[in-house]
């Protein structure tokens, strides 16, 4: 999607030229977000290849809303295949690994969002959580998690309705 951020930023930036005002409290911020969420004509595969080659016909309120905010979509990420598993590896994308020790992994399920923060690829990351699916991947990667609680992002358009959804920022927790 960097070839979409890019055209989105160059729009941002003509916009505020134009008008000298932002789009609104994201404008410009790059963000990322984990696979499940809809992403207007792309996959949210979730690793299974028989949802692969099926992509979203609408955004997610999630993906519409940081859109509609300013925000730059650079990157859907890698998750474990069912979203079930402590390590980010699955038959379409492959391993995610640590960015901080190579050769280990990178946690799961948020595991793809939190190597992407990990390697300062992006401002903000939308994850989500139920049992340590964001939080274990956040500590393995040095990163910061916030989990919220139940309820305060929609899951409308999230391939995984269980999920409590959050957000990881790329605040180094080590050196």
């Amino acid at each position: 999607m960097i070839a979409e951020a890019l055209n989105t930023a160059h729009e941002h930036d003509a916009y505020q030229s134009r008008t000298g005002t932002t789009l609104g409290p994201l404008h410009g911020i790059p963000y990322t977000l984990k696979d499940t969420f809809d992403v207007s004509g792309y996959d949210s595969s979730i690793g299974f290849s028989s949802l692969s080659n099926v992509p979203a016909e609408q955004d997610s309120v999630l993906q519409a809303t940081l859109s509609r905010l300013g925000g730059i979509l650079l990157a859907k990420t890698n998750v474990p295949q069912t979203l079930l598993t402590f390590e980010c590896n699955n038959p379409i994308f492959g391993k995610t690994e640590n960015p901080v020790v190579r050769g280990f992994t990178s946690g799961g399920s948020s595991g793809g969002e939190a190597a992407v923060l990990g390697r300062n690829g992006s401002a903000i990351g939308f994850g989500s959580d139920i049992g340590g699916s964001l939080r274990i991947p956040a500590g393995w990667c040095g990163i910061f998690a916030l989990k919220t609680v139940q309820g305060r992002f929609t899951k409308r358009g999230n391939m995984s309705k269980i999920l409590h959804v959050s957000l990881l920022f790329p605040f180094p927790l080590f050196d």
